[in-house]
């Protein structure tokens, strides 16, 4: 049985299994543990902000989702952690914080779900929330097409085995992307294992839009950021042409 979905997002018991690994878990936590107020903007199911509090329990983390179905996952994993965080459901790019942070976090390619030309919006107001000094960081999908091919439209497909306590799932990605409209969709098919058998199989679409290196600093110049770090994966390598992340690690002046 084929399942078309609007948004993965609506599904958090599949999210995770879509979602591939937690490699960002200790990059992501050696800042959490230097900042006091920390906002984590795309929250989601929690499957970081739990781990952040397991290792952080005394850090005020504030989380902001606009999907419903994450914020309630993401609420009730919390309380069977037992654990505390304040979890808000909104839109980052229309939301108005009552307090500041010193640590605004990005994880996931949160950025990349930015609209048009979003991005210049949230950086803007981001910066309204933060204290002096206080950093931003965050990851995204680095267009690691061939840029000389002579088709526009690339498709790269990838295929994994998952195997956890919702049962055992066959993942299959295709990623295809758009050069000219400067944007990748992730077109992600899960089937459900029983046996040898299929037992339903659920097809999700996430359309992406993806930034280059130059284009993001020229924005943080613009905007007057500094850039501190940056990184072309979760071990701290440098930026290379093959690096599949962007990882930058930003502050206000």
């Amino acid at each position: 049985m084929k399942e078309e979905s609007k948004s993965v997002y609506d599904f958090p018991e599949i999210y995770d299994i879509v979602m591939k690994g937690n490699k960002e878990t200790a990059f992501y936590s050696s800042f959490v543990s230097k900042a006091k107020n920390i906002l984590y903007c795309g929250s989601g199911s929690g499957r970081l902000l739990i781990e952040f509090l397991k290792k952080h329990p005394d850090k005020n983390i504030t989380g902001i989702d606009e999907n419903p179905s994450m914020i309630a996952e993401c609420n009730r994993r919390l309380k069977d952690a037992g654990l505390k965080a304040e979890i808000i459901l909104g839109d980052i790019l229309s939301y108005d914080f009552r307090k500041k942070f010193d640590l605004i976090l990005m994880p996931y390619a949160f950025l990349n779900h930015i609209k048009d030309e979003g991005h210049l919006l949230l950086f803007k107001r981001l910066k309204g929330f933060m204290v002096k000094d206080a950093k931003i960081v965050f990851d995204i999908f680095s267009p690691f097409f061939n840029p000389r091919s002579t088709d526009s439209n690339l498709q790269v497909d990838d295929k994994k085995l998952v195997k956890n306590e919702e049962g055992e799932f066959f993942v299959e990605y295709t990623y295809k992307y758009d050069f000219l409209d400067q944007v990748m969709d992730q077109i992600t098919k899960v089937d459900k294992l029983e046996g040898c058998a299929v037992k339903n199989t659920m097809v999700f679409t996430v359309r992406f839009r993806y930034f280059f290196p130059k284009e993001l600093e020229g924005v943080f110049a613009l905007l007057d950021y500094k850039t501190i770090d940056k990184f072309g994966d979760f071990q701290k390598n440098p930026i290379t042409d093959l690096s599949e992340s962007l990882i930058y690690v930003i502050s206000n002046r």
